[in-house]
């Protein structure tokens, strides 16, 4: 099995924040992400995670 890219993160009940790693600035060599904010409960009917869309 392939490892899970990124993290799921609760910030506040119903409030999650993904963040998906994108590399390294080779100049200040810190790590870069794109974060991105859900709303919604954490157990869905179809699994474990919050319900995430992209568009």
């Amino acid at each position: 099995m392939a490892r899970k890219l990124g993290q799921i993160i609760g910030i506040r009940e119903n409030t999650w924040m993904i963040r998906i790693p994108l590399g390294c600035d080779p100049e200040t060599k810190q790590r870069n992400y794109y974060n991105r904010t859900v709303h919604g409960s954490s157990i869905q009917k179809s699994g474990r995670k919050p319900w995430i869309s992209f568009s």
